[in-house]
C-alpha cells in the first residue's frame, strides 16, 4: 500500500467510523486521527484497514473475525503500538454485547486484558477509558454506571474531544439532565451533522421524562415524527395510530392482556445491553392497569439493568396511576436518593 493511499484511506476513517470511538476534529483542523503513530508502515496499515473494516461493523455489517484479524496484525507488527490494543479490545467488547451474547464474560475479559496491557506501556490513550466503559456498563459487569461514567471522565480529561455523546447518554440514564444536555451540546459542536448524535441524544432525552422536547428535537433534528414512547405519552393514540401496535400503546387502548404479551415478545428479541428501554415500557404497561407490584418489580429491575433515571420515573405519566402505592412511594424515595447520591459526585 503507497504512502498516499494510507492517508486517503485515513481520511475516510476519520469521516465515517462510527461515532462510538470516533476521533474527534475541531472544525478545520486536519482530518487525520491524534493518535501514537506506528513504528513501521505495517502495523499502521493494517490498523487502518481494521478501523474501516470495524466501521462497517458498528453500522451493522458484522465481520468481527476480520477486523480482529487487522488488529491483531498491527499489534503483531508493532507490540507498542497501543491504539490498536484498544481497538482490538474494542472489537471483542461489541462482540459479547451484540454478536454473541453467550460468549460476553470471555470476550470482555480478553478485552480487559488488552486494555490493560496497553495501560501498562501508555496511561494517557483515552481510547482506554472509552472502551473500559462500554465494559463496565455491560450485562456481564453487572451495569456499573458510575464506573462506566468515571472512565468516561478520565478520557475527556486526557483529550476534551472525546467521549462526548457517550456522556451525554450515561448522565441521561442517570437523570443528571443538565450534564447530559451540556455534553450532547458539545457532542455537537464537534459534528453538528451526525446523525448517530442525534438519536443518541433523543434517546437520552427520553430517559430524563422530557418527552415533549424528545419529539420537538428529532423532528427538527431528523425530520421524522418523533420517538414512537415519547409520542404516545404526549399526544396520544388519536395523534399516533401507527403506534397502537407497541406494547405502550395496546396498554392506552385499554388491550392489556395483548400489551404484556406484546411487551414480553419485544424484551425476548432486545439484546440485554438495551433491555432497560423495554423494561420501562412493560412497567408503563402494568401502571396503566393499576398493577402497582408488577410495575414497580419492574421499575427496580430496570435501574438494575442500566436505567436508574429518578426523573423518568417522576415525569412519566403511564405511572400515574400508583403514585399513590405505599410501595411505590418507597421506590420514588430510593431512586431519589440513588439520585442525590450520583450528583454529589457527578454533577460538578
Amino acid at each position: 500500500m503507497k504512502a498516499g493511499d494510507i492517508f486517503a484511506l485515513q481520511d475516510e476513517v476519520c469521516r465515517s467510523v462510527s461515532r462510538t470511538l470516533e476521533v474527534r476534529l475541531e472544525p478545520g483542523a486536519d482530518a487525520r486521527p491524534r493518535t501514537r503513530t506506528a513504528a513501521n508502515a505495517a502495523a499502521y496499515d493494517a490498523y487502518l484497514r481494521g478501523k474501516y473494516v470495524f466501521r462497517r461493523e458498528l453500522l451493522g455489517q458484522f465481520d468481527f473475525k476480520a477486523a480482529a484479524a487487522y488488529f491483531q496484525s498491527s499489534i503483531d507488527a508493532d507490540p507498542r503500538f497501543t491504539p490498536a490494543y484498544a481497538e482490538l479490545a474494542f472489537v471483542y467488547t461489541w462482540q459479547g454485547l451484540f454478536a454473541e451474547p453467550e460468549r460476553q464474560p470471555e470476550l470482555l475479559d480478553r478485552a480487559s486484558a488488552l486494555l490493560a496491557q496497553a495501560e501498562s506501556m501508555d496511561p494517557d490513550l483515552p481510547d482506554i477509558h472509552l472502551v473500559r466503559s462500554e465494559i463496565v456498563w455491560s450485562p456481564a459487569r453487572g451495569f456499573r454506571i458510575a464506573e462506566a461514567l468515571r472512565e468516561l471522565r478520565i478520557a475527556q480529561k486526557i483529550d476534551p474531544h472525546r467521549g462526548n455523546q457517550q456522556l451525554g447518554s450515561l448522565y441521561a440514564h442517570i437523570g443528571l439532565e443538565a450534564q447530559s444536555l451540556e455534553a450532547f451540546r458539545r457532542d455537537a459542536e464537534v459534528d453538528p451533522a451526525g446523525t448517530y448524535t442525534a438519536s443518541t441524544y433523543v434517546d437520552g432525552l427520553v430517559c430524563l421524562g422530557l418527552f415533549e422536547r424528545a419529539v420537538q428535537e428529532q423532528r427538527r433534528l431528523t425530520n421524522t415524527p418523533g420517538p414512537a414512547i415519547a409520542l404516545l405519552l404526549t399526544e396520544g393514540l388519536a395523534a399516533t395510530p401507527q403506534s397502537i401496535s407497541s406494547p405502550l400503546g395496546l396498554a392506552l387502548a385499554g388491550r392489556f392482556a395483548e400489551a404484556e404479551a406484546a411487551a414480553l415478545t419485544v424484551l425476548a428479541g432486545r439484546p440485554a445491553r438495551y433491555l432497560h428501554h423495554s423494561m420501562s415500557q412493560l412497567a408503563g404497561v402494568y401502571a396503566l392497569q393499576g398493577k402497582a407490584r408488577e410495575a414497580i418489580a419492574i421499575l427496580r429491575r430496570t435501574a438494575e439493568l442500566g436505567l436508574p433515571s429518578y426523573p423518568l420515573v417522576e415525569r412519566d405519566p403511564s405511572l400515574d396511576r400508583i403514585r399513590k402505592d405505599p410501595e411505590f412511594l418507597r421506590f420514588a424515595d430510593e431512586s431519589k436518593a440513588r439520585w442525590l447520591s450520583y450528583q454529589r459526585e457527578f454533577a460538578r
